[in-house]
């Protein structure tokens, strides 16, 4: 009975298929922390929706919002482009972060640059459809 009361109570965490619902959370603020500093600081903004994992099938896909700041085809631009990226390889959260005490958590460094490259990748394909130069 007890090992069936241990194995009920780590049943979670040793079978997680998918990303914990505060490391989303904890994931999504810190990125979007960092972002204005790095790969995100152009001629838009970002908003980080979700962060889905799968890590059975080792990838998470990020959906994230752009809003292009100026003009794109003569007019003002005050729209939301929802866009997602996709990072493959992925086989469990210690692939994306590290827990810290007590600041929290800590991204993982190659899931960042993946993700950075994506997000530059979508934010030129949204500008080189629209006409307009993306400035970095």
């Amino acid at each position: 009975m007890k090992f069936a009361i241990i194995i009920f109570l780590f049943a979670p965490s040793l079978f997680c298929q998918s990303l914990l619902e505060q490391d989303e959370k904890d994931l999504l603020r810190y990125i979007d922390d960092l972002c204005g500093d790095t790969w995100c600081e152009s001629d838009s903004d970002y908003i980080f929706k979700t962060l889905q994992c799968d890590f059975k099938a080792q990838r998470c896909v990020m959906t994230f919002d752009i809003l292009p700041w100026g003009m794109i085809r003569d007019k003002a631009s005050c729209q939301r482009i929802e866009k997602q990226c996709v990072i493959e390889g992925l086989r469990g959260s210690d692939d994306l972060l590290t827990r810290k005490k007590p600041t929290g958590i800590e991204i993982n460094r190659e899931f960042y640059y993946r993700l950075g490259e994506c997000v530059n990748k979508v934010s030129e394909q949204v500008y080189a459809s629209s006409g307009t130069n993306r400035s970095n």
